[in-house]
């Protein structure tokens, strides 16, 4: 048995928004999304660092240009 990832609380919480955004695929368009985002994470707390504000929103960005090009 695998242990659970860290991604799938915050997949979780994304399902929601992502289906109301218009995603084709909600679970899948979440799950991405979040294991993308604990991946950077990851890379942060690796590297003892804080992202920038443009990082964030540069995260943010991709996330949702993703949703709606799947919607579409």
């Amino acid at each position: 048995m695998a242990p659970p990832a860290a991604s799938a609380p915050l997949s979780a919480l994304l399902h929601e928004l992502f289906a109301r955004l218009g995603s084709a695929d909600p679970a899948m368009d979440a799950s991405l999304a979040a294991h993308a985002t604990v991946g950077k994470m990851s890379e942060h707390l690796w590297l003892r660092s804080m992202p920038s504000p443009a990082e964030v929103e540069r995260i943010t960005q991709f996330c949702l240009r993703a949703i709606t090009h799947r919607a579409g």
